[in-house]
């Protein structure tokens, strides 16, 4: 299950992606190498952007401002954000000026058991591949609307797909519109 999941993602992933769950507007817990989400990175064939240490899977609290030293990642936040935290980082200068948060690179996961094990590491591979096809869904449903002969203008500004990537889904969505 997890080399099927591996062959639709890696395409998709062209910078390391770093895990977290986002405690208050301050503070967040990072998932390392020897996490569930780490290891199932690994199995993935997914860089994992979190390079610190980390203890017993994860390292926490850790300060917002940590997400600095990772530029060229994507984030990936794992589990509900608390709607009082969400309020709190959209005014926040530090977590809208992180490269990732600029540059759109930040995606959600539902909650998934960090200590789950195999159950886990398959629905958070799912959720992942889910989170990260979700431009194919758009332009999908998008062609679906389209008179015939319309013409679409579609494009994404988050810069973790590559244009490659991008016209093949784009591709993808129209054979599947037919």
């Amino acid at each position: 299950a997890l080399e099927a999941r591996a062959k639709a993602l890696r395409p998709l992933v062209t910078r390391p992606l770093c895990l977290i769950e986002i405690g208050d507007a301050r503070h967040l817990r990072a998932f390392g190498y020897d996490s569930l989400f780490g290891s199932t990175l690994d199995r993935l064939g997914l860089p994992n952007g979190w390079t610190g240490q980390t203890e017993f899977s994860f390292l926490a609290p850790v300060p917002l401002e940590r997400l600095a030293d990772f530029p060229e990642a994507t984030l990936v936040v794992v589990g509900p954000v608390a709607p009082a935290v969400r309020r709190a980082l959209s005014r926040s200068v530090l977590w809208r000026a992180l490269p990732a948060v600029a540059g759109g690179r930040v995606f959600q996961l539902p909650r998934v058991n960090p200590f789950g094990g195999a159950p886990s590491a398959l629905r958070f591979a799912a959720a992942l591949q889910s989170a990260l096809r979700g431009y194919k869904e758009i332009n999908l449903r998008a062609m679906k609307k389209l008179a015939p002969g319309g013409v679409l203008a579609t494009y994404s500004c988050s810069h973790h797909v590559t244009a490659e990537v991008f016209r093949d889904m784009v591709a993808e969505a129209a054979h599947d519109a037919k």
